[in-house]
């Protein structure tokens, strides 16, 4: 109806659609920005119950927003909540699959957790990315160690000794 109304202006419904497509993002994006900074604010004042429910609410806005997820995750691996944590850097990944530091710590809480056969998944995924980084090594050859796979453990390990040859912790465990 509004084509035929304006002559010569085929397209012009395709244009007001296309200029207004981003509105409701934005708007959301900008309810969701204040509870990000209110959850960094509180979470400064060591007010966590408050930082959390502020992050929480900016990611109702913003789901997959990176710096959000990243600070609840801390916070619920601070409190040794491990499934909330888990979950925030599972979901962050989906978002950002590129995000190295979330699948690292996604290693980290996994092995708080005593999830071992998870951190020896995630630590996995990183070795074709970092294959020079001898903590990742490490830290994956004590989650293969508590998994049950002291053979890959040793691996690990040993590369580990290739890259950083004077880890006496390293070495102390492979003396184990």
């Amino acid at each position: 109806a509004i084509m035929g109304l304006i002559p010569g202006m085929p397209n012009f419904a395709f244009l007001l659609l296309a200029v207004n497509l981003g509105a409701q993002t934005r708007t959301v994006d900008r309810e969701g920005e204040p509870h990000l900074a209110l959850g960094v604010a509180y979470q400064h004042q060591d007010m966590q119950a408050n930082a959390i429910r502020q992050y929480q609410l900016a990611l109702e806005c913003l789901p997959g927003h990176q710096e959000a997820r990243l600070r609840l995750a801390a916070l619920y691996m601070g409190r040794q909540e491990y499934a909330s944590a888990i979950e925030m850097y599972q979901t962050l990944l989906k978002f950002h699959p590129e995000a190295l530091s979330a699948r690292l710590l996604l290693g980290h809480v996994c092995l708080a957790a005593r999830r071992y056969p998870e951190a020896v998944a995630a630590y996995e995924t990183l070795i074709p990315l970092r294959p020079r980084w001898a903590e990742l090594y490490g830290r994956l050859g004590y989650a293969q160690l508590m998994a049950g796979q002291p053979s890959r453990a040793i691996e690990a390990y040993r590369r580990t000794l290739d890259l950083r040859p004077d880890s006496s912790v390293v070495r102390y465990q492979l003396a184990r």
